[in-house]
């Protein structure tokens, strides 16, 4: 499985309960799923310094972080134009592929959004704003420009305050085969609720 959680619209993965914990809800999932008996990989986008390379294009600044969920593996780093063939080779010997995206606008992430096998995204409704949504809307619009069937799945905080109700009801008249998943206890028993999501898909509310 190829899952695929994005940050790149301020959606929360390194602001969130899980950030301090885990490292982040990517890491966290992807360990969890090692657990479980899986070959799992952690592809992490890396950010490279904007001040150091504001005059750089963005797809030059791109480092990929690839690191194997396994006791004392030690992580590397590859460049953009490298990582599809790392992958290729990776994928051979690994189950699950878990992707840290936080910008998308790139040749690679991209092409990394339409093989996904689904999309992730954690929302801070309190914190959620017109330009987050934008760039979300954004994103899954492109990803299933190629990839029609691609499912979604929403992670909120809240859905039962009027804001969180109305993002849910904004959310399902956009878009199809999007799932929601309310995730607001204690990072442990939010995070065993959001493996059993992801991979028992029979736990998610359909819209």
């Amino acid at each position: 499985m190829l899952l695929s959680l994005v940050s790149a619209c301020g959606a929360g993965f390194h602001t969130s309960q899980y950030a301090s914990q885990y490292g982040g809800l990517a890491a966290a999932i992807a360990q969890r799923r090692a657990l479980a008996g899986r070959n799992v990989l952690l592809l992490t986008q890396c950010m490279a310094d904007k001040q150091a390379n504001q005059y750089k294009k963005p797809a030059e600044n791109r480092m990929w972080q690839i690191r194997e969920m396994k006791i004392a593996a030690t992580s590397r780093t590859v460049k953009s134009e490298a990582l599809m063939a790392e992958l290729a080779i990776a994928r051979q010997s690994t189950c699950d592929v878990v992707l840290d995206l936080q910008q998308v606008h790139t040749d690679v992430a991209l092409h990394l959004l339409v093989e996904s096998h689904m999309l992730v995204f954690y929302i801070q409704t309190a914190l959620w704003k017109r330009n987050r949504h934008t760039r979300m809307m954004q994103c899954i619009r492109a990803a299933r420009e190629k990839n029609q069937s691609l499912p979604v799945l929403f992670i909120l905080d809240d859905i039962n305050s009027k804001t969180g109700q109305d993002l849910v009801n904004k959310l399902a008249r956009q878009l199809h085969d999007v799932r929601f998943l309310l995730a607001n206890t204690s990072a442990d028993l939010a995070l065993a609720s959001i493996y059993k999501s992801i991979f028992l898909p029979a736990a998610l509310q359909t819209i």
